[in-house]
């Protein structure tokens, strides 16, 4: 895992300082080795710093130059089958100077163009410099598990792995209001936006060809396929924990390649205990694993099963216990780390932390876990709540219910559904899934709200047919992809830390979306894979279904109280009545923290 970074200049000569900042700005990312490419006309440099993970030798020194054809790579993650690729590659009559995955993407490309991408299994974000044809290639994986950011204007083409390295490039800084009212929405920011007017995200799935000052961008993948598959025919249950189970082995051995030594996160939930029964499977030489701990906090700790987890497959067990006091130490680090507003992954900072405290520098991790086997409460609530809204639209009689009947946590969120143009089940996800209602959000900022800047669903109309699938594309598409994976990676890289996720694996989804939809709801949380799984613990999974969830509205009334309260009461961009009236609500009972925490996080950038 590593951090990469790059500029071309179209009009003018390239600045090594700039390119020098924006390499040390992304040292976390890579502390074991770095360097700089600059082309022989001085208008294009490309900068990587390394965390050795696959082929920790000298000969994957990157920038990597193949001398021969003149291409020159930057490359961030991991390619899990590039033994298999080199070998045919070899057969080919390609030569190799290395054993590293790196050097597999510059012969892929040179083998096969922009079409290399569709073979690679695994987690990139790379820019390949083509001075044969004169251009930029830039791409990022399927699901957007590794980042890619990019600038561009009429003199130059800027990209980097995180937005603060694109920053130390002399890009502007100007926020954009109209993206932090989508930010209040859901939580998350959407790609291709940022919170920053003129750098762009890079969409998973998307490539880039940068030549003649412009850029090009075109979609490889469309993951709607992989949800359009279901198996409709008398399958038993019996072959379907089959498949489910040698597929998840077959993914977490390829998730298992390294030259070093890879942990696994732990919380103690059915996801992380179901890769370490994996893991022990595939006949790992050791495993090392490492949990989070809430020693002031006995509703949210869960050490007790992380323990039992970490005692049933005799794994070496690191615990870090923290509480609001080690919150407030790291805080500025933290916001630091954030590089742009998410109302989640605080969790995987500390997480991190612990990895790299027992000598960890890959850790495999369960992200993935709930959106395909089921595991939120929205596989299950998202088609009710749309029932419900569109019956109240539709049957004027129940117009006249009073709103008293709807639970008062779903009220504002059953309102504005009602008020909706075109309900969907998309729109209702959404809302569903939503921080702030756009009338709220417009209330509490000090601006009008757009509203058609709202993320919308993408699920192809007519397209994926079964409630199941419908829930978990929009899961993988909307909460995973921009929040989950995107606040993994600059959370555990803040740590040098490498993060992997074996559930979000092509070849898995594309053989679990085929088992009917059936055989993963029932009455046991995510029966499907706890069978595949076979030996977990039962205290793991007969357990009421939790979050991998910090006390942070505790300490959110606690230590962190005054530092809130200064911060939004004095805030340049919300209400200040507003917000008085929402912390008097949480801190007497009436308001969930999340919606606290997001206002305070958003607060933070504009500051």
């Amino acid at each position: 895992m590593c951090g990469i970074a790059g500029i071309w200049n179209f009009k003018g000569v390239l600045d090594r300082v700039l390119l020098e900042k924006m390499k040390n700005t992304l040292k976390h990312r890579g502390p074991d080795d770095s360097g700089i490419y600059v082309d022989s006309d001085n208008k294009i440099g490309l900068a990587h710093t390394r965390l050795s993970i696959i082929d920790i030798s000298e000969k994957a020194h990157q920038p990597m130059v193949d001398k021969e054809s003149g291409l020159v790579i930057v490359y961030n993650g991991e390619v899990y089958n590039y033994k298999e690729l080199k070998e045919g590659l070899e057969a080919k009559g390609y030569e190799f100077k290395s054993n590293s995955d790196t050097e597999v993407i510059l012969k892929s490309y040179l083998c096969w163009g922009e079409d290399c991408i569709s073979r690679f299994r695994g987690m990139f974000a790379f820019c390949i410099l083509d001075r044969r044809n004169k251009r930029f290639f830039v791409a990022r994986d399927r699901f957007g598990i590794k980042p890619l950011y990019y600038y561009k204007d009429d003199h130059k083409f800027i990209f980097g792995s995180e937005i603060k390295a694109i920053l130390e490039a002399s890009v502007s800084a100007e926020k954009d209001f109209h993206i932090a009212s989508k930010f209040l929405f859901s939580g998350y920011i959407v790609a291709p936006d940022t919170i920053y007017k003129n750098i762009h995200s890079l969409e998973p799935s998307y490539y880039l060809l940068v030549e003649d000052n412009k850029v090009r961008k075109q979609r490889y993948c469309d993951l709607t396929g992989l949800f359009t598959v279901e198996n409709t025919n008398n399958i038993s249950y019996q072959d379907a924990v089959k498949v489910t189970e040698g597929a998840l082995l077959d993914s977490v051995r390829a998730h298992l390649v390294s030259d070093i030594e890879v942990g696994v996160f732990l919380s103690g939930g059915v996801d992380s205990s179901a890769l370490v029964s994996f893991i022990k499977r595939a006949h790992h030489r050791k495993i090392k694993t490492v949990s989070v701990v809430f020693p002031d906090n006995q509703e949210l700790d869960e050490s007790f099963y992380a323990r039992a987890v970490a005692g049933k497959f005799k794994t070496q067990h690191t615990e870090v216990a923290v509480n609001g006091r080690d919150f407030m130490r790291h805080i500025d680090d933290i916001f630091d780390a954030m590089d742009q507003p998410s109302v989640d992954g605080v969790n995987v900072y500390f997480i991190s932390m612990a990895a790299k405290q027992a000598g960890l520098k890959a850790v495999l991790s369960g992200v993935g876990g709930d959106e395909f086997f089921g595991g939120y409460p929205s596989f299950h609530n998202v088609h009710k709540l749309y029932r419900f809204v569109k019956a109240l639209r539709c049957l004027p009689i129940l117009n006249y219910l009073p709103l008293s009947v709807i639970p008062q946590r779903h009220r504002y969120k059953v309102t504005h559904l009602i008020e909706q143009n075109n309900l969907s089940v998309e729109g209702t996800y959404l809302t569903y899934r939503a921080i702030f209602t756009p009338a709220q959000i417009k209330d509490v900022m000090n601006a009008d709200f757009l509203e058609d800047r709202i993320p919308a669903g993408h699920i192809h109309k007519d397209s994926i047919h079964n409630k199941f699938g419908q829930i978990s594309f929009l899961e993988m598409n909307n909460y995973m992809i921009n929040q989950l994976l995107r606040d993994a990676d600059v959370f555990s890289m803040a740590h040098s830390v490498e993060f992997r996720v074996p559930f979000i694996d092509q070849m898995l989804i594309g053989q679990v979306n085929r088992i009917p939809s059936r055989y993963k709801v029932g009455s046991l949380h995510k029966k499907l894979l706890i069978d595949a799984a076979g030996d977990l613990p039962s205290c793991v999974y007969k357990r009421r279904k939790m979050g991998f969830t910090f006390p942070l509205d505790i300490w959110l009334k606690n230590e962190l109280k005054s530092v809130v309260e200064e911060e939004l009461c004095s805030s340049e961009i919300f209400n200040r009545v507003s917000v008085e009236k929402l912390l008097s609500a949480f801190y007497s009972g009436r308001l969930h923290w999340s919606r606290i925490w997001t206002l305070f996080v958003l607060n933070r950038f504009f500051k």
